[in-house]
C-alpha cells in the first residue's frame, strides 16, 4: 500500500531483499512469492500487536517535557496521512526514515509548538474574514471524545508535552490486512470511541460484497487495518471537503511539498469549504505557501469547472514516491467511471518498477481517507501521445498507464454518499461489473477488465422490460482460430429489433452524442447483463418485432458464473460508436500507399493528389469557403481552429495579419500530414461493418452491400482495414444491392454489408479483421480502381495450439492474482525498456523494410537482396498479426534483434532518435520531399502588406483605457519573455502560455464589468498590441509583427466587435461571409 505523497525520498522497504522482490518480478513467472518463503503467504499484513520497544524505535518516546518534542518529531517516519508511503514503510531502518524527513520536520517545528488558531487570514489577492469559533463549528463540528472499555492498540500521548504542540499528528499503524480491535462495536459510555472508530463504523454498514463471500470463502480478504492509530480532526475535516476541492488543494500543496494535514488548519479548511473551486489554488498558493516565495500556480481556472469532476493522475517512481498532479479535463464517460464515481477512478502512471511491485499491487494507494485498488491497465494508444503526428519511443511507453478506483473509505464525502460502493475484496468490485473470475487466462482477464473502460453512452434501457434477450448461433466456418475454435462469418455482430433501436442515441462517436434525431442502422457496443461482458456490434433487423436483444457466442467475453448467489452485477448497454455520415475524400496513410503501389498502382497517381492537396492549402489564404471548409475538417489545435473560424465567420479580411498566422498554422500542421502520407483521396471514406443479415444468404463471397446516406453504391470497390500490412489486404470486391437485404436492413445508412459464404471469413482476410466495430477504407474512385490489381490474401497459419505458461487465475489465492495482474502491467510497461511494445515497433520495420523492398524491385538490374528483404517481410507481417490478436490468445510475442533495419529511409528519420538513414527514391521518399520543399510562409502576404490598422476593430470610448492596458501589456510581454521556470516541476512552454494568457483574461472581463466597458477595453488592447508591433518591426527590432496578445487576451470580443459593423448578432454570419461562404 502506497500513500501519496510529494517528497521524493528514498520509500524502498524491508531491505534489500523486498527491493530484490520487486525487481524480479518481470523475470518470474505471473504469481506472487512462494509461501514457503514466509510461511504464510499473508504473514505480513497479521502481524501481531506490536511491543514496547518496537513502538519506541518508531514513534519516539511517548512522553517527555517541552523541550522534548522537536527531538520526537524529528525523529518520526513520515506522518503524512495524504500522501504516498508504503504502509509497511514502518519497518524500514531508522537511520533512512530519519535522513528522508528530518529536514521536512526541522522547519515545523515551530508551527508544532506554536498555537493553531489564527486571528485573520491574510493572502495575497483575497480578502477573508476573521473566522469565529461558531461558524467554525457550524461546518466542521468537533467530535467529542467517548468511553470505551478495551484500550487502544497503542496507547496514546496525554503528556503536557504532547498537549502543548498545538498540532496533533496522524499516528500510524503498520497498513495492511488485520482485524483492529478497536472496531467492535461497544456502548458509548464505556470506554473512549476515537474518530478513527467512528468512521469505521459508518463503513461497516455499507458493505457490498457479504453474498460474494458466502460464495467464495476462500477467495475472501482479510480485512484491512487502515494505516493510522486514530484519526486527526484536520483528517475528519479534510474528508469532509467536496472531493474536487480536495484534490486541487493536495495537488497546490504536493507542488511544493506540504502535508494538507499538517499544514491546512480547521480554519483553511473551513475557509476552502466556502471558496468557489476555481479560488482552491490561489488561495492554498497564497495562504498556505508564501513563505516559498510562490506567485502563481500551475492549474489553470479554466479547468475548474463548477458542478464537473476534475481530473487528475497520479504518477510513482521507483521509490513509491506518489505525486497527485491536477491535468486538462479527460472524459470520463466509461462505464467505470459512472458506477464508481468519476473522482473515485484514478489514473495511474507507473514511471520506473517500485522497489516494493507486490505491496503496490495488494494493498493499493491511499489518497486522503480513501483507498484506491488496482483495477487493470490499458494501452490508450495515440490518444495519449504528446505529438499524435510523431510518436516518440517514450510515448507508447505512457500510453500503458493503470487504473484504481476507489472501494474503501473513511471520509463523511463518502460515507453520507449514497452512490458510494465499499467493497472489502477487488474481485468483488470486479464482479459487481463482469463475473470476471469466470476468465482463466490472464492475460485476457486484464483484458476483459478494460472492456469497461471504453468511452461510451448508456443507454436508456430497462433490462426487465425487455421482451427477449437469447443467445442465437453465430454462422461458422470450416477453418479454426487461434483460440482452437472454428472461426464466425459473424464474428463479433448480433442484431437488435427496431424497438430496441429507438432508445438508442442515433449518433455516437468514443462516448460523445450528435442531436440527430432518429436511430442508427449499426451500433458498436459492450454489454454487461447477468455477469456476463459482451463486445460486439448490433444490427438493427427490421424482422424482429418488439423489444428483442440476440447476442452470439462470438460476442461473449466473461461468461455468468452459476457459482455466485445472490450478488447483483449491472445490466448495462454501452454504445461507443455508431454508422455515421461518411466524410468524403478520406486520407491515404504510408501503409495503404505501399500495398497499393504493390498492387500495380503507378506513383504519379499519389503524386497528382499531393499537387492537389498542396493547391487546396493555398486556398486557404485566398479563399474564405475553401478556408473554413479545411477547418472544419483540421486536426490543429482546437483554440487555434475555433479562434481562426470565428475570425473567418465575422468577416474579418484574409490578409488581416493575425488570420494570416493563424491560417499559416493550419496550412504547417497540413503540410505534416501530407508528409506522412496522409493524402487526400477523392470517392473514399471509412465505413462500419457487418455481416450480411439474411437467411439466404444473398451476398456472394466477392460482393459486399453499401448503404449511404443518399443511397446505395453499386460497382467495383476496393476495401481495406488499417493496420493491414499484407499484400493482399486490400481486396477488390463487387458492390451489389439485392433487394432480399431490405425486410432485414430497412431504410439503412452508413454500413458496408460482408458475404458469410465460403471456408473462411472474409473480413479475416482483409488485415485479420472481425465485425466487432472495425471502420473499413471504402474507396470507388475509378482512376485508382482501373490501375489497381489484386494479390493473394493473406494466409491464417494452421492452428497449432498455444503453450502458455501462466497459472490459472483459479488456482491462484486472492494477493496471488493481485500480484500476477500487476507484474503483467509491468511486463506490458517496462518488458522492452524504452523501446515502443512489439507490436508498433513491427509496424516501423516492416515499413522500413518495405521501402527497401520497393526501391530493389524498381531496379534497373535484380539484386538476390530481393529475396532476403521479402522473407524478412513475410516474418514481420506473422509477428505483427500474432501480437494484434496476443489479447486475445494470451500469447507473449517478441520480435528478433535481426528484423531490425540496419538503415532507415530519410522520410522515417526520428528528431533526438539516432537512426542511421538513407535517400529513398521510392514513392515514399518522393511523397515526403514534395511536401517537404514546400513552405507554409511562402503563401502568406508581406508583413509590411498587412500591417495596418483596421478601425473597425475601434469601440467608442477605447481610448480612456490605452494607458491602463499599455501598462498591462507591457507587463504581459516581460512574463512571457521570462524562461525561469515557476516552480520546481518543468513547465511546458504552451503551459506558461496558456497561464499568463488566463490570467490577462480574468483582468479583461473583471468582475460585474459591462460588456461595453469589455469591448472598450478590448478594442484599447488592440490598439496598444497594434503600436507596439508596428513601431518593433519598422525599428527594425524584430523581423516578425504579432497581434497575438490581442486575440488571444480579447479575441472573442474583438470578433463581436467586427461583426457588429454590420449591425448583426456576432454569433451569425455577417452579411457579406453568408453570400461568400455560399459562393464559394
Amino acid at each position: 500500500m502506497w500513500m501519496v505523497r510529494g517528497v521524493r525520498g528514498v520509500l524502498g522497504v524491508g531491505g534489500g531483499d523486498e527491493k530484490a522482490k520487486g525487481k524480479k518480478l518481470l523475470s518470474e513467472s505471473e504469481g506472487s512469492p512462494s509461501d514457503s518463503e514466509s510461511g504464510d503467504s499473508d504473514s505480513s499484513w497479521h502481524s501481531a500487536e506490536p511491543g514496547a520497544d518496537e513502538l519506541e524505535s518508531f514513534y519516539g518516546p511517548t512522553s517527555g517535557s517541552d523541550s522534548d518534542v522537536s527531538t520526537t518529531f524529528d525523529s518520526l517516519p513520515d506522518y503524512s496521512a495524504l500522501r504516498g508511503m508504503p504502509a509497511n514503510y514502518y519497518g524500514a531502518n531508522e537511520s533512512d526514515s530519519a535522513a528522508s524527513t528530518s529536514s521536512r520536520y526541522s522547519r515545523g517545528n515551530s508551527r508544532v509548538k506554536g498555537s493553531r488558531k489564527r486571528s485573520s487570514v491574510r493572502s495575497g489577492g483575497y480578502s477573508i474574514p476573521k473566522i469565529r469559533e461558531e461558524s467554525l463549528e457550524t461546518i466542521i463540528p468537533r467530535p467529542r471524545e467517548l468511553r470505551l472499555d478495551d484500550e487502544p492498540i497503542i496507547q496514546e500521548d496525554r503528556s503536557q508535552s504532547s498537549r502543548s504542540s498545538g498540532r496533533v499528528r496522524p499516528e500510524r499503524l503498520r497498513g495492511g490486512y488485520e482485524l483492529p480491535r478497536a472496531e467492535r462495536d461497544e456502548s458509548p459510555s464505556s470506554g473512549i470511541r476515537d474518530l478513527k472508530w467512528v468512521q469505521l463504523q459508518k463503513l461497516q454498514r455499507l458493505q457490498r460484497d457479504k453474498q460474494w463471500g458466502d460464495s467464495f470463502p476462500n477467495k475472501v480478504e482479510k480485512k484491512f487495518s487502515w494505516p493510522w492509530k486514530t484519526l486527526t480532526e484536520e483528517q475528519i475535516a479534510l474528508g469532509k471537503l467536496d472531493f474536487n476541492k480536495f484534490i486541487v488543494a493536495l495537488s497546490c500543496c504536493d507542488e511544493w511539498k506540504l502535508q494538507p494535514e499538517v499544514d491546512l488548519t480547521l480554519d483553511h479548511i473551513n475557509i476552502l469549504h466556502q471558496l468557489p473551486l476555481e479560488e482552491i489554488p490561489g488561495y492554498v498558493n497564497h495562504e498556505i505557501a508564501v513563505s516559498k516565495g510562490v506567485q502563481n500556480t500551475h492549474v489553470k481556472k479554466a479547468w475548474l469547472k463548477k458542478d464537473l469532476p476534475v481530473s487528475y493522475e497520479c504518477h510513482v517512481d521507483r521509490t513509491g514516491s506518489c505525486i497527485i498532479k491536477i491535468v486538462k479535463p479527460k472524459p470520463t464517460s466509461t462505464l467505470l467511471h459512472r458506477e464508481f464515481g468519476a473522482d473515485r477512478v484514478m489514473p495511474v502512471f507507473i514511471n520506473e518498477i517500485p522497489d516494493d511491485a507486490p505491496t503496490f499491487a495488494q494493498n493499493g494507494i491511499i489518497v486522503g481517507l480513501r483507498r484506491y485498488r488496482f483495477w487493470t491497465y490499458k494501452n490508450s494508444g495515440k490518444e495519449e501521445f504528446q505529438n499524435r503526428n510523431e510518436a516518440k519511443d517514450v510515448d507508447y511507453q505512457r500510453a500503458i498507464k493503470c487504473f484504481y478506483i476507489c472501494t474503501e473509505s473513511l471520509a463523511d464525502v463518502d460515507l453520507e454518499d449514497s452512490n458510494f460502493k465499499y467493497f472489502v475484496n477487488i474481485q468483488a468490485a470486479r464482479s459487481s461489473i463482469m463475473h470476471i473470475h469466470t476468465v482463466t487466462v490472464m492475460a485476457k482477464y486484464a483484458s476483459r477488465l478494460q472492456l469497461p473502460l471504453s468511452k461510451s453512452i448508456s443507454a436508456d434501457i430497462d433490462f426487465t422490460a425487455m421482451d427477449e434477450i437469447k443467445e442465437i448461433d453465430d454462422k461458422l466456418c470450416k477453418i479454426l482460430g487461434d483460440s482452437g475454435e472454428r472461426m464466425s462469418h459473424t464474428d463479433g455482430t448480433g442484431e437488435i429489433s427496431p424497438g430496441v433501436a429507438k432508445m438508442l442515441p442515433a449518433s455516437v462517436y468514443k462516448g460523445k452524442v450528435d442531436d440527430k434525431e432518429g436511430y442508427p442502422t449499426l451500433v458498436q457496443i459492450r454489454m454487461f447483463w447477468e455477469g456476463m461482458a459482451m463486445k460486439g456490434t448490433f444490427l438493427v433487423n427490421h424482422k424482429l418485432d418488439k423489444l428483442r436483444i440476440h447476442y452470439r457466442p462470438s460476442m461473449v467475453k466473461v461468461k455468468r458464473s452459476s457459482d455466485i448467489r445472490g450478488f447483483q452485477s449491472i445490466n448495462s448497454l454501452e454504445v461507443l460508436n455508431s454508422c455515421r455520415e461518411a466524410r468524403e475524400g478520406a486520407n491515404l496513410c504510408l501503409d495503404l500507399i505501399v500495398l497499393l503501389t504493390l498492387n500495380k498502382v503507378k506513383p504519379d497517381f499519389f503524386l497528382q493528389l499531393l499537387s492537389t492537396a498542396l493547391a487546396n492549402i493555398q486556398s486557404l489564404f485566398t479563399n474564405r469557403n475553401a478556408a473554413f471548409k479545411e477547418l472544419r475538417g483540421s486536426t490543429a489545435e482546437s483554440g487555434l481552429r475555433d479562434q481562426t473560424l470565428r475570425m473567418l465567420i465575422a468577416g474579418i479580411p484574409l490578409n488581416h495579419i493575425h488570420l494570416q498566422k493563424n491560417l499559416k498554422s493550419v496550412a504547417i500542421d497540413k503540410l505534416k500530414n501530407l508528409r506522412r502520407g496522409c493524402v487526400p483521396l477523392p470517392n473514399s471514406r471509412y465505413l462500419m461493418g457487418t455481416s450480411d443479415p439474411t437467411e439466404e444468404r444473398v451476398l456472394k463471397r466477392n460482393q459486399v452491400a453499401i448503404a449511404m446516406g443518399n443511397g446505395r453504391i453499386c460497382g467495383k470497390v476496393l476495401v481495406y482495414k488499417p493496420p493491414g500490412k499484407h499484400w493482399g489486404d486490400v481486396h477488390l470486391f463487387d458492390a451489389v444491392w439485392d433487394e432480399r437485404l431490405d425486410p432485414y436492413v430497412g431504410p439503412s445508412k452508413y454500413t458496408i454489408f460482408f458475404s458469410t459464404n465460403g471456408d473462411r471469413p472474409i473480413v479475416d482476410e482483409i488485415a485479420n479483421s472481425d465485425l466487432d466495430g472495425d471502420q473499413y477504407w471504402v474507396c470507388n474512385n475509378t482512376e485508382l480502381i482501373s490501375q489497381f490489381k489484386p494479390n493473394t490474401p493473406w494466409a491464417r497459419p494452421p492452428y497449432a495450439g498455444i503453450n502458455r505458461i501462466a497459472r490459472p487465475t483459479l488456482q491462484m489465492s486472492p494477493n496471488e492474482l493481485e500480484v500476477a495482474l500487476f507484474n503483467k502491467f509491468l511486463k506490458a510497461r517496462f518488458a522492452n525498456g524504452n523501446s515502443p511494445p512489439t507490436m508498433p515497433f513491427a509496424a516501423v520495420c516492416w515499413l522500413a523494410h518495405m521501402d527497401k523492398y520497393l526501391e530493389l524491385r524498381d531496379a534497373e538490374q535484380s539484386s538476390p537482396e530481393l529475396g532476403v528483404v521479402k522473407k524478412k517481410i513475410d516474418e514481420l507481417i506473422e509477428i505483427f498479426y500474432r501480437a494484434l490478436d496476443a489479447d486475445k490468445s494470451g500469447e507473449e510475442v517478441e520480435l528478433p534483434r535481426r528484423l531490425k533495419p540496419d538503415k532507415y529511409p530519410h522520410f522515417m528519420e526520428k528528431e533526438n532518435v539516432k537512426r542511421e538513414t538513407y535517400t529513398s527514391t521510392t514513392i515514399l521518399g518522393q511523397l515526403h520531399d514534395m511536401a517537404h520543399n514546400v513552405d507554409a510562409g511562402d503563401f502568406c502576404h508581406p508583413i509590411e502588406d498587412i500591417i495596418n490598422r483596421d478601425p473597425n476593430f475601434e469601440f467608442e470610448g477605447f481610448e480612456n483605457h490605452k494607458d491602463h492596458w499599455r501598462a498591462l501589456f507591457e507587463e504581459y510581454n516581460q512574463e512571457m519573455s521570462e524562461k525561469t521556470p515557476l516552480t520546481g516541476d518543468d513547465e511546458t512552454g504552451a503551459q506558461k502560455r496558456d497561464r499568463i494568457v488566463a490570467k490577462y483574461q480574468e483582468i479583461l472581463k473583471g468582475t460585474d464589468k459591462p460588456l461595453h466597458q469589455i469591448w472598450e477595453e478590448a478594442s484599447a488592447l488592440y490598439y496598444v498590441n497594434y503600436e507596439r508591433s508596428y513601431h518593433r518591426y519598422f525599428s527594425g527590432r524584430t523581423k516578425d509583427a504579432s497581434m497575438y496578445g490581442a486575440f488571444a487576451i480579447a479575441g472573442n470580443y474583438l470578433c463581436e466587435i467586427y461583426a457588429r459593423k454590420e449591425g448583426v448578432d456576432p454569433l451569425v454570419y455577417a452579411n457579406s461571409v453568408r453570400v461568400e461562404l455560399s459562393h464559394g
